[in-house]
């Protein structure tokens, strides 16, 4: 009885020294999404993996996750404010060489740029007396778009100067090569007019060009100089810049996007801009959902940016997200430097025009 009693005591120790020692050398864990572009409110995974790559068994290991404060979870979680993190608690009993994975359904439903950063894994020793911890850091982006603003309100205030641009590109298209067909609007040359299409679909369509001048807008979102206007009305300005370049890239209209605002996790000391077309058009929404409200220089130096090598009949749509009189003499000087209309749009008229 002593021996048996001896050698429960002896194999207890060496489990103890064992499990103490190498707790968490066997165990590895990882975190991530499913996908890193998202748009507000849709769902989409995450899944977190822990591996035993030891011959023994381990018991129980805890693992608490570190997610975006903003995401939605279907686990009970805390947030943990100083931080800004939502952090879940995950429970794995893993065998000899084994692998565990779980993926959950989650959503975010505002725009932005978030991060999760990995997870911090305890385990127990063999009698559970003492507890060791190790991090395993990681950084995986979550970039959602902003949610369309505008509707059809801002299709009727936008619809005189994209139909005076769709006009104008008739006189610089190439006869030749038809790229596709789409509905008429307002401006469009009455001998652009496809009608056996228009009789095949029961309302008027004209046909699409090729055309050896594709620049024909900028669209210019502009922050006021050393004020932070808040995430909401930042929202607000980017969907409409998302809708009015959609309406653009419906038309066949390709733009650019200028703005002073500073992308999260990118620094520059200048005006960021990018093309703006139907076949990249992720480049702007990811360019969107990463805008903070911090400027990268001053309304001025935008402004010179923009008009810096702009050719006759090019046009300018100017967001700002509160009406004054620096956003008033922005447009002005715009249009007074290049001959061109500058339309003035504000973000703050536009709060009940979210799309839902």
């Amino acid at each position: 009885m002593i021996q048996l009693l001896a050698c429960v005591l002896l194999l207890t120790g060496l489990l103890e020294w064992y499990t103490w020692r190498d707790a968490l050398r066997h165990v590895n864990f990882h975190s991530e999404s499913e996908t890193d572009r998202t748009e507000p409110s849709v769902p989409f995974n995450v899944r977190v993996t822990a591996e035993n790559t030891g011959r023994i068994p381990i018991g129980f290991v805890r693992a608490e996750v570190r997610y975006p404060q903003e995401m939605e979870l279907p686990v009970p979680s805390k947030i943990r404010h100083v931080t800004s993190e939502r952090i879940a608690t995950q429970i794995f009993s893993l065998k000899r060489r084994q692998r565990v994975t779980r993926t959950m359904e989650v959503r975010i439903d505002r725009r932005g740029c978030f991060r999760m950063l990995g997870a911090r894994v305890y385990r127990g020793d063999f009698i559970g007396i003492n507890e060791q911890t190790q991090l395993y850091p990681e950084i995986h982006d979550i970039v959602v778009f902003p949610a369309r603003v505008g509707g059809e309100r801002l299709k009727k205030a936008l619809t005189g100067l994209i139909g005076d641009m769709v006009s104008r590109r008739y006189l610089l298209q190439d006869p030749i090569l038809t790229t596709g067909m789409r509905e008429y609007v307002p401006g469009d040359p009455v001998r652009s007019i496809s009608w056996t299409q228009t009789a095949r679909r029961g309302q008027l369509m004209v046909r699409e060009f090729e055309y050896t001048r594709e620049e024909a807008c900028r669209v210019i979102l502009c922050l006021p100089d050393r004020e932070r206007i808040g995430t909401d009305l930042l929202d607000i300005c980017c969907g409409l810049v998302r809708s009015i370049c959609e309406e653009l890239t419906k038309k066949g209209i390709t733009a650019v996007f200028y703005t002073n605002s500073s992308p999260y996790g990118l620094y520059i000391d200048r005006s960021f801009s990018c093309t703006v077309q139907s076949r990249n058009f992720v480049t702007l929404l990811d360019a969107l959902g990463r805008l903070t409200d911090m400027t990268t220089c001053h309304q001025e130096a935008l402004i010179n940016d923009c008009i810096r090598g702009v050719e006759r009949g090019q046009e300018f749509v100017l967001v700002v997200p509160h009406a004054s009189e620096l956003a008033a003499k922005a447009a002005a000087d715009m249009q007074a430097r290049t001959g061109r209309r500058a339309a003035l749009i504000v973000g703050e008229e536009w709060d009940h025009d979210r799309a839902v």
